[in-house]
This record gives C-alpha cells, sequence and structure tokens, in this order.
C-alpha cells in the first residue's frame, strides 16, 4: 500500500482555492483604503481647528492689552484730573494760611509765591483738560470761579487782619469759603462729570455734556478788522 503524502503547516497555502485569495486581498486593500481616509481626514480636521485656535488665542491676547492699556490712560486721566482739583481746592486753603500768617516779609512772601504757584497750577489744569474735553474745561471752569468768588471776600478779610495767635486761628465770625452753596454745587458737579466722563460705557459720558450745556456760548460771527456797515 503505497504511502500517503505528508503535507505541512506551511503547505496548506496550497489548499486555499484562488477565490477565496482575492477575497483576502480586497479585504486588505479595503482595510487599507479605510484607514488612509480616516489618516486623511483626521490631518485635514486638525488643518481646520489649527488656524481658529490661534485666531482665538491673537484675539484674547489683543484684547486683553487692549484692556490694559485703555485701564492705564483711564488711570493717567483719573490722576490729572484729581491733581487739577487739588490745585482748585488749594484757594481754599489759602485763606487759612493768610490768616495764620507770620508777620514777617519773608513769610509773608512764601504766601504770596504760594498763591501765584497755585494760580500757574491753574492755567495749566485748565489748558490740559481743554485739550482733553472743552465739556470737562467748563466745568473746571465753573469750579475755579466758583471757588475764587467764595475766597475773595475772606482773602481780602484776612490780609487786613493783624496776625492771630494759635488760640484765635479760628473765629466764630469766620467765613468759610467751603461752606459756599454755589461752590458745594460746582464741587459735586465737577467730581460727577469727572467720574462719568472716565466711564467706560457710552451713556454715562454724555452726562457732562448735557449738564453743562448751558455754559456753551455761541461764538460770535467773525467780522474782518476795518469792516463797517451801513446805518439803515
Amino acid at each position: 500500500m503505497p504511502e500517503r503524502p505528508v503535507h505541512h503547516l506551511c503547505d496548506l497555502r496550497l489548499a486555499v482555492p484562488p477565490d477565496w485569495q482575492s477575497g483576502l486581498t480586497t479585504a486588505k486593500a479595503l482595510d487599507l483604503t479605510i484607514a488612509t481616509d480616516a489618516a486623511t481626514n483626521s490631518a485635514a480636521t486638525l488643518w481646520d481647528i489649527i488656524p481658529w485656535a490661534a485666531l482665538v488665542a491673537a484675539t484674547a491676547t489683543f484684547l486683553t492689552y487692549l484692556a490694559g492699556r485703555l485701564a492705564e490712560v483711564r488711570d493717567r486721566r483719573r490722576d490729572t484730573f484729581g491733581s487739577a482739583y487739588q490745585a482748585a481746592r488749594g484757594w481754599i486753603e489759602a485763606v487759612y494760611r493768610v490768616r495764620r500768617r507770620d508777620d514777617s516779609p519773608e513769610a509773608q512772601r512764601q504766601i504770596v509765591n504760594h498763591l501765584h504757584d497755585l494760580q500757574e497750577q491753574v492755567d495749566y489744569y485748565r489748558g490740559w483738560i481743554a485739550a482733553e474735553s472743552p465739556t470737562m474745561a467748563l466745568a473746571y471752569d465753573e469750579l475755579i470761579e466758583c471757588i475764587k468768588a467764595a475766597c475773595k471776600e475772606p482773602l481780602q478779610v484776612a490780609w487786613e487782619q493783624p496776625r492771630r495767635e494759635v488760640r484765635g486761628w479760628t473765629r466764630p465770625e469766620d467765613t468759610h469759603p467751603a461752606n459756599d452753596p454755589n461752590l458745594q454745587t460746582a464741587d459735586s458737579d465737577f467730581r460727577t462729570a469727572v467720574r462719568r466722563h472716565l466711564s467706560p460705557w457710552l451713556l454715562p459720558r454724555l452726562w457732562p455734556w448735557w449738564h453743562y450745556r448751558r455754559l456753551r456760548q455761541p461764538t460770535p460771527p467773525h467780522r474782518p478788522e476795518g469792516s463797517t456797515h451801513a446805518a439803515e
């Protein structure tokens, strides 16, 4: 009896039908195509996300920088308005300096120089505020006028009076400019105008323009020099 041939495992592939082999090749090709498409779609999605993420990050950085710069500008304006307010209120304190002055010529000269310095500061801040906002310039001018009107008579009386002793620095008959009602109203209006002028919102910033509209004077028409009008 003839011996049957022994087939090794490695030879089993020879027993696979040809149609089966083609099916396996097709399946492998299909898997490869799906994997390639997935990788391509993943890469396309990644490239779609990266520019938008970079744009969002750049926008957030710019807005943060812009908000910081606006805050710095607002703080600088607030400090300047505060210094202008301090210079204006310095005239009120000047009344008490004159009342408590020393009789020596040097002490009186120091007070006079102090008053000159106050006027220089007020003129400087008037120009700065006018460049910043014509409406706020009207508010500051009204504050200065009310302060000087309230301090005019007390200053004159204080210069005419002799030097006071420490116990007599304040007398019942003394006039205190800070108690003047017009000054108090102008002071309150100016502080409100500054606060709303520095607001980041548009609507509060319109309040100074509306409140001080009464102080706007119509500009007279310009007439060339030498022009005459015939009398009718």
